[in-house]
C-alpha cells in the first residue's frame, strides 16, 4: 500500500521595501571576508545615501553554486535595501559571507548600530499550500547516492519512487566537483604522510 508523502514547501520571503534608512556617506567601501572556498573581496557603492552597487567579482566560489548565490543575494539586497534577505539553497556560506561583507561596508559608510538594525530587518513569510505525493519509497536528496537508491528500490519491487531534491537539478556535488573524484591513492598519499586505505575510504563514505 502506498504511503502519502506530504511536502511542505519552503516559506517564501519578501523584504519590506520603501522604508527610510540612515544617511550613509556616498563612496565605495571595501572589505574582505571568508567565502566558502577562499577569502573574497566585496566592494559596496553608496550613492545618494543608498546601496547602489555590490561588486563580488574577486571571489573563488564554485561555478553554478556559490557564484550564482553571490549574484542572487546581491540583487536581492539592492532591490530591497536590506541584508535581511533569504540565503540561497545549498550556498548558505557564500550568501552569509556576502551579507556580512555588506554590513561591514555599511558601517564604514557611517551606519550606526541602530541604522544596521534597519538594514538587516527580517523578511516577512508567506505561507503556501502543502503538496501531496503517493509513493512506495521516498528518497531525500537527488545526488549520486539518492539516484542509486532509487534505482535499487525499483529493481527490488517498488512501483513508484519519489526523489525529493531542493535544487533545480539532480547529481549533487558531482555537478560542481570540477572533474575531481574522491579516491584512494596509497603511493602518493604515503609519500605525503597520509594514512588511507580502501577500507577507510569505504567506512567514511
Amino acid at each position: 500500500m502506498m504511503e502519502k508523502l506530504a511536502l511542505i514547501p519552503f516559506m517564501l520571503s519578501m523584504a519590506f521595501a520603501g522604508q527610510s534608512q540612515a544617511a550613509l556617506t556616498d563612496g565605495v567601501y571595501e572589505t574582505t571576508v571568508n567565502g566558502h572556498n577562499a577569502p573574497m573581496t566585496v566592494k559596496v557603492t553608496i550613492k545618494d545615501h543608498k546601496i547602489a552597487a555590490i561588486d563580488t567579482s574577486k571571489n573563488l566560489e564554485s561555478f553554478g553554486v556559490g557564484k550564482v548565490a553571490l549574484d542572487k543575494t546581491a540583487a536581492a539586497i539592492l532591490k530591497d535595501q536590506t541584508t535581511g534577505v533569504d540565503k540561497i539553497t545549498c550556498a548558505s556560506l557564500s550568501s552569509l559571507a556576502l551579507k556580512s561583507a555588506v554590513r561591514t561596508c555599511l558601517q564604514k559608510a557611517g551606519a550606526s548600530d541602530q541604522d544596521l538594525k534597519n538594514y538587516t530587518r527580517k523578511v516577512s513569510h508567506i505561507s503556501s499550500t502543502p503538496v501531496e505525493y503517493k509513493a512506495d519509497v521516498a528518497i531525500i536528496g537527488g545526488g549520486g547516492t539518492g539516484l542509486a537508491a532509487a534505482v535499487s528500490a525499483l529493481e527490488n519491487g517498488a512501483k513508484k519512487v519519489v526523489i525529493l531534491e531542493k535544487l533545480g537539478y539532480l547529481g549533487g556535488s558531482t555537478n560542481v566537483s570540477g572533474g575531481a573524484l574522491n579516491a584512494v591513492d596509497d603511493k602518493r598519499q604515503k609519500a605525503q604522510g597520509i594514512e588511507d586505505s580502501v577500507q577507510k575510504f569505504y567506512e567514511t563514505q
